[in-house]
């Protein structure tokens, strides 16, 4: 919402569904996410169990695998070229942080939750300010 043009009747709307869906929907499913890989896995179950300074590593992982936004719309807001593709300024798209988040040239075995991987850099819920505030605290590669 800019601060030169009154509230459309969808920017409530829109406000709204931001401010629902990160309690709503995300933690729910990264812990449902997180019960189903340790219930297929009982050797990380195990690893889990034995060593619980693995829990964070754990869940950084969780995020990244099974991302609890896979998608989310944005307007670009300049003329972009993506691959070769030209989008241009005020075209709606849709951004997938579950592809990026499994791009195997980032990530050995991408497809699979693995400890031990701290400090990649992913996006969990799209690289807005709460990301930036939880990697500060982590390492950096």
């Amino acid at each position: 919402i800019r601060d030169d043009r009154a509230l459309t009747y969808y920017d409530p709307l829109a406000l709204s569904f931001l401010f629902v869906l990160p309690g709503l929907d995300t933690v729910p499913s990264a812990i449902g996410f997180a019960f189903a890989t340790l219930a297929r896995r009982p050797d990380l179950r195990r690893r889990i169990a034995e060593d619980p300074a693995a829990i964070p590593d754990f869940v950084e992982e969780i995020l990244r695998v099974e991302v609890p936004v896979p998608f989310a719309p944005r307007i670009t807001t300049q003329d972009v070229e993506v691959a070769g593709c030209p989008i241009p300024a005020g075209s709606q798209v849709m951004l997938a942080y579950g592809a990026a988040n499994r791009d195997p040239s980032r990530f050995a075995d991408a497809d699979e939750v693995q400890l031990g991987s701290e400090g990649t850099r992913h996006f969990p819920l799209g690289g807005g300010a709460h990301d930036r505030r939880r990697r500060a605290s982590r390492p950096s590669t």
